[in-house]
Order: structure tokens, then C-alpha cells, then sequence
């Protein structure tokens, strides 16, 4: 009796979801929604005793997205990275990148807001990366606007393509450097942002 009952709540919990989302584009947003969200969760908790062992290393970030891109394969998103070799350094730097939603919760320093441009920096991680002279790397996620919409409750299937970009140096750079340094990355981001998110779109239609 008791697998019985077992198999009925897999049924449930299995076929349910997948009904829903097939008849509601907002039972398809929000169930798709939590899956990832208690993904996230998961993924770090698994991967603490390891980002423990390797405090402050950039490759970290590796494990953590390639685990993250199996899980959301379930969700219909596809994952292109771009410059990989960029993140394989092993030395220290500071990542910046273009935060739209929970699905980039990937980077150290975001600028946040998905309107489908590059807002402003926040300074501090350039004072971080001019202060201890390490470069930094600019990571930019595509648009997902083709696939993805908060107001209207969407989240269709689509492909988000990372592009880390090579290293901007800091050396030799001071605090009155700051601005000209964040102007440059950031127009460097926009650039790419700009051509990868053009080159999804024009894949969805």
C-alpha cells in the first residue's frame, strides 16, 4: 500500500507539472521558476565543501555553471560559452557582468536590470581591481527577452550565449582612473551584448 501511495505522488508530481505548463503559459513560468530557484539552492549546497577547499579561485565559476547548465536543460535553455580560456587563469581577477535575472547567477560584480541594455556600474569592484591590480573580465550574458518576460509571466525555451571577454588590465591605474576604466568595459560589454543578443533572437525566430 504504502508503494502505492509512493507512486501516485511521483505520478503527481511528475505529470501534473508537465499538464500545467502545457495548457498555462503562467503555471509554465512559475513552475519552471521554482525549479530553478530550488536548483540554485541545491547546486550550492553541494558545492560548498568544494569552493571551501578552493577559496578565491575563478575556476569555481566553471563548476558551478556546468552543473547549473545540466539542470536547466530540463527548463528547454540551451548554454553557449564563449571565451572560455579567459576564465581558466589561475590568478586572481575581477568578473564583471550584465545581471538580468536569477538565470546569470553567475559573476562577482553585476550591473543589474533586465530592460535590454547595460545600465551603470557600481565603482566598487573597480576600486577592488585598481586597488590589489588585477585585471578585470568582463562577462556578458545575452538578452532573454526572446524567451523570457517577468511582467507577462513567460518562460519559453531558448539559448543564452556567455561571452567572457579577455582581460582589461589595472596596472599602474589609480583612483582617478576609475571612470574611464568602468567607461571602457562597459562600452566593450555593450558591443557584445548587443551582437550575441541580435544572434539569439534572430535563432528563436
Amino acid at each position: 500500500m504504502e508503494l502505492d501511495n509512493l507512486g501516485i505522488i511521483l505520478v503527481t508530481f511528475t505529470f501534473v507539472p508537465l499538464i500545467l505548463c502545457k495548457i498555462s503559459k503562467a503555471a509554465k513560468y512559475y513552475i519552471k521558476m521554482v525549479f530553478y530557484s530550488f536548483s540554485l539552492i541545491l547546486v550550492s549546497w553541494l558545492l560548498i565543501p568544494v569552493f571551501l577547499l578552493r577559496p578565491k579561485n575563478v575556476k569555481n565559476l566553471l563548476i558551478y555553471a556546468n552543473m547549473v547548465k545540466h539542470l536547466t536543460i530540463v527548463l528547454g535553455i540551451k548554454w553557449t560559452l564563449r571565451g572560455r580560456e579567459h576564465l581558466s587563469q589561475n590568478k586572481p581577477c575581477v568578473l564583471i557582468a550584465n545581471h538580468q535575472t536569477c538565470l546569470d547567477a553567475l559573476g562577482i560584480y553585476r550591473t543589474r536590470r533586465n530592460t535590454g541594455e547595460i545600465h551603470a556600474f557600481k565603482k566598487g569592484a573597480f576600486y577592488t581591481a585598481i586597488h590589489h591590480q588585477v585585471p578585470i573580465i568582463p562577462v556578458v550574458f545575452s538578452s532573454y527577452r526572446h524567451f523570457m518576460d517577468h511582467k507577462k509571466k513567460v518562460f519559453d525555451e531558448g539559448e543564452i550565449i556567455i561571452n567572457a571577454l579577455p582581460e582589461i588590465s589595472t596596472i599602474g591605474l589609480g583612483i582617478k582612473d576609475i571612470d574611464d576604466l568602468m567607461e571602457r568595459t562597459k562600452q566593450q560589454m555593450i558591443d557584445v551584448y548587443d551582437k550575441i543578443s541580435e544572434e539569439v533572437s534572430e535563432k528563436s525566430k
